[in-house]
């Protein structure tokens, strides 16, 4: 089984690599923020849009978008698969 704790930094990273454009469209797709929340300096947003994947059980599904917004093919296995 991966340690997703090992893949976390790298989520943020790659999640933080992304043009503002889409970490919105990311965000909103997810629906990890209310148009209030969106209004958050990057930090406070940072920590609730992860904070909030982790207990929806969505950090499968960002992690793919992040991943597919990329499209470098850098990491080919999503570690949080049923997580």
């Amino acid at each position: 089984m991966i340690d997703t704790r090992d893949y976390a930094p790298i989520l943020v990273r790659r999640f933080l690599n992304l043009g503002n454009y889409d970490r919105r469209q990311i965000i909103n797709e997810l629906e990890l923020a209310s148009d209030e929340e969106r209004q958050l300096g990057d930090q406070q947003l940072l920590k609730l849009v992860f904070s909030r994947a982790k207990e929806q059980r969505l950090l499968e599904r960002l992690w793919e978008l992040v991943e597919s917004t990329h499209d470098d093919r850098l990491y080919d296995t999503n570690p949080f698969v049923g997580r």
